[in-house]
Protein backbone atom coordinates (compact mmCIF):
# COMPACT_ATOMS: atom_id res chain seq x y z
CA UNK A 1 0.00 0.00 0.00
CA UNK A 2 2.84 2.40 0.85
CA UNK A 3 4.05 1.62 -2.61
CA UNK A 4 0.59 2.60 -4.44
CA UNK A 5 0.35 5.31 -2.71
CA UNK A 6 3.70 7.03 -3.53
CA UNK A 7 3.23 6.05 -7.42
CA UNK A 8 -0.75 7.42 -7.47
CA UNK A 9 0.15 11.26 -8.30
CA UNK A 10 -2.85 13.70 -7.28
CA UNK A 11 -3.32 16.76 -8.11
CA UNK A 12 -2.74 19.89 -5.23
CA UNK A 13 -5.92 19.35 -3.07
CA UNK A 14 -7.71 23.23 -3.16
CA UNK A 15 -11.22 24.27 -1.54
CA UNK A 16 -13.33 26.96 -1.55
CA UNK A 17 -13.86 28.88 1.62
CA UNK A 18 -16.56 31.58 1.40
CA UNK A 19 -17.47 33.49 4.23
CA UNK A 20 -21.91 34.02 4.27
CA UNK A 21 -22.46 36.75 2.06
CA UNK A 22 -23.63 40.39 4.10
CA UNK A 23 -25.56 42.14 1.20
CA UNK A 24 -25.97 44.94 2.63
CA UNK A 25 -22.21 45.19 1.75
CA UNK A 26 -21.71 43.16 -1.41
CA UNK A 27 -24.60 44.41 -3.21
CA UNK A 28 -23.34 47.70 -3.59
CA UNK A 29 -19.89 46.68 -4.86
CA UNK A 30 -21.54 44.39 -7.02
CA UNK A 31 -21.59 45.60 -10.81
CA UNK A 32 -24.96 43.40 -11.28
CA UNK A 33 -27.46 41.13 -9.28
CA UNK A 34 -30.01 38.72 -10.74
CA UNK A 35 -32.13 35.71 -9.45
CA UNK A 36 -32.32 33.11 -12.39
CA UNK A 37 -32.43 29.22 -13.18
CA UNK A 38 -29.47 27.31 -14.18
CA UNK A 39 -29.57 25.97 -17.32
CA UNK A 40 -26.61 24.45 -18.97
CA UNK A 41 -22.50 24.45 -18.27
CA UNK A 42 -19.50 24.63 -21.04
CA UNK A 43 -16.14 24.50 -20.25
CA UNK A 44 -14.53 27.20 -22.26
CA UNK A 45 -10.95 26.27 -21.95
CA UNK A 46 -7.83 28.01 -19.58
CA UNK A 47 -10.01 26.69 -16.63
CA UNK A 48 -12.88 28.77 -17.01
CA UNK A 49 -16.56 27.54 -17.72
CA UNK A 50 -19.63 29.62 -19.04
CA UNK A 51 -23.08 28.61 -17.37
CA UNK A 52 -25.68 29.96 -19.17
CA UNK A 53 -29.35 31.08 -16.93
CA UNK A 54 -32.89 31.54 -17.56
CA UNK A 55 -33.05 34.94 -15.67
CA UNK A 56 -36.22 35.75 -13.79
CA UNK A 57 -35.42 39.15 -12.15
CA UNK A 58 -32.41 41.33 -12.13
CA UNK A 59 -31.50 43.54 -9.12
CA UNK A 60 -28.66 45.74 -10.25
CA UNK A 61 -27.40 45.90 -13.78
CA UNK A 62 -28.65 44.99 -17.24
CA UNK A 63 -29.56 41.65 -18.40
CA UNK A 64 -31.94 39.89 -20.89
CA UNK A 65 -33.75 36.86 -20.64
CA UNK A 66 -30.97 34.77 -20.80
CA UNK A 67 -27.65 35.32 -19.07
CA UNK A 68 -24.41 33.82 -19.85
CA UNK A 69 -22.03 33.65 -16.72
CA UNK A 70 -17.99 33.08 -16.72
CA UNK A 71 -17.01 30.93 -14.33
CA UNK A 72 -13.77 29.20 -12.85
CA UNK A 73 -14.47 25.48 -14.25
CA UNK A 74 -13.32 24.09 -10.91
CA UNK A 75 -15.66 24.16 -7.76
CA UNK A 76 -12.98 23.94 -5.39
CA UNK A 77 -11.62 26.67 -6.81
CA UNK A 78 -14.40 28.51 -6.54
CA UNK A 79 -16.56 28.06 -9.43
CA UNK A 80 -19.96 28.18 -9.93
CA UNK A 81 -21.76 24.55 -8.91
CA UNK A 82 -25.82 23.54 -8.94
CA UNK A 83 -25.28 22.40 -5.43
CA UNK A 84 -28.64 20.04 -6.33
CA UNK A 85 -30.73 23.22 -7.28
CA UNK A 86 -30.99 25.31 -10.38
CA UNK A 87 -32.44 28.15 -9.02
CA UNK A 88 -30.34 30.99 -7.44
CA UNK A 89 -29.42 34.59 -7.31
CA UNK A 90 -26.08 35.50 -8.29
CA UNK A 91 -23.59 38.92 -7.29
CA UNK A 92 -21.84 39.72 -10.24
CA UNK A 93 -18.72 41.58 -11.41
CA UNK A 94 -18.24 42.63 -15.21
CA UNK A 95 -14.80 42.20 -16.34
CA UNK A 96 -12.90 44.30 -18.27
CA UNK A 97 -13.92 42.63 -21.64
CA UNK A 98 -17.44 43.17 -21.17
CA UNK A 99 -18.20 39.38 -20.20
CA UNK A 100 -19.89 38.67 -16.75
CA UNK A 101 -18.31 37.23 -14.12
CA UNK A 102 -19.42 35.36 -10.53
CA UNK A 103 -18.22 32.37 -8.52
CA UNK A 104 -19.72 30.11 -5.90
CA UNK A 105 -19.11 32.82 -2.83
CA UNK A 106 -21.09 35.09 -4.75
CA UNK A 107 -23.99 32.78 -4.92
CA UNK A 108 -26.92 34.11 -2.61
CA UNK A 109 -30.41 32.22 -1.52
CA UNK A 110 -32.74 34.06 -4.01
CA UNK A 111 -35.51 34.79 -1.60
CA UNK A 112 -32.81 36.51 0.50
CA UNK A 113 -31.13 38.45 -2.57
CA UNK A 114 -35.40 39.65 -3.44
CA UNK A 115 -35.64 40.55 -0.27
CA UNK A 116 -33.15 43.90 -0.48
CA UNK A 117 -34.13 45.67 -3.36
CA UNK A 118 -36.44 46.25 -6.45
CA UNK A 119 -36.37 43.84 -8.73
CA UNK A 120 -37.69 44.34 -12.42
CA UNK A 121 -38.06 41.65 -15.55
CA UNK A 122 -35.19 40.88 -17.56
CA UNK A 123 -35.16 43.26 -20.91
CA UNK A 124 -36.34 41.21 -23.30
CA UNK A 125 -34.77 43.08 -26.09
CA UNK A 126 -31.37 42.67 -24.69
CA UNK A 127 -28.86 39.69 -26.08
CA UNK A 128 -26.23 37.73 -23.75
CA UNK A 129 -22.88 38.13 -23.84
CA UNK A 130 -21.13 35.56 -24.37
CA UNK A 131 -18.80 34.35 -22.00
CA UNK A 132 -15.48 35.15 -24.16
CA UNK A 133 -15.00 31.92 -25.86
CA UNK A 134 -13.28 31.54 -28.92
CA UNK A 135 -14.34 28.79 -31.88
CA UNK A 136 -11.12 26.57 -30.65
CA UNK A 137 -12.18 27.25 -26.69
CA UNK A 138 -15.74 26.50 -27.19
CA UNK A 139 -14.90 23.38 -29.34
CA UNK A 140 -16.64 24.46 -32.56
CA UNK A 141 -13.26 23.62 -35.05
CA UNK A 142 -13.88 19.78 -33.49
CA UNK A 143 -17.56 19.79 -34.16
CA UNK A 144 -16.92 21.63 -37.55
CA UNK A 145 -13.82 18.66 -38.78
CA UNK A 146 -16.05 15.83 -37.41
CA UNK A 147 -18.66 16.89 -39.46
CA UNK A 148 -16.95 17.29 -42.38
CA UNK A 149 -16.08 13.72 -42.03
CA UNK A 150 -19.08 13.08 -41.77
CA UNK A 151 -20.34 14.51 -44.60
CA UNK A 152 -17.16 13.19 -46.38
CA UNK A 153 -18.45 9.34 -45.50
CA UNK A 154 -21.56 10.21 -46.40
CA UNK A 155 -20.88 10.88 -49.89
CA UNK A 156 -18.61 8.00 -50.37
CA UNK A 157 -21.21 5.93 -49.57
CA UNK A 158 -23.71 7.11 -51.48
CA UNK A 159 -21.47 6.91 -54.28
CA UNK A 160 -20.57 3.01 -53.44
CA UNK A 161 -24.07 2.44 -53.09
CA UNK A 162 -25.11 4.24 -56.69
CA UNK A 163 -22.50 2.19 -58.08
CA UNK A 164 -23.79 -1.23 -56.80
CA UNK A 165 -27.52 -0.32 -58.20
CA UNK A 166 -26.13 -0.28 -61.22
CA UNK A 167 -27.04 -3.37 -63.52
CA UNK A 168 -23.97 -4.82 -65.06
CA UNK A 169 -23.84 -5.10 -68.39
CA UNK A 170 -22.84 -8.20 -69.85
CA UNK A 171 -21.39 -9.07 -72.75
CA UNK A 172 -23.11 -10.80 -75.59
CA UNK A 173 -21.23 -12.46 -77.89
Amino acid sequence: MVLAGTLIAGSPASACSCAQPDLATWLPEADGAFVGRWVDRTEIGDGTAAVTFDVERVLKGSFGPTAIIRTNAQGSACGLERLGRSRMGLLLQLDADGVWSSGLCSMVPPAQLLAVGDATPPDPDLAAVSAGWSLGGKGLVGALVAAGLALFALLVFLVVRRRASRPESSDVT
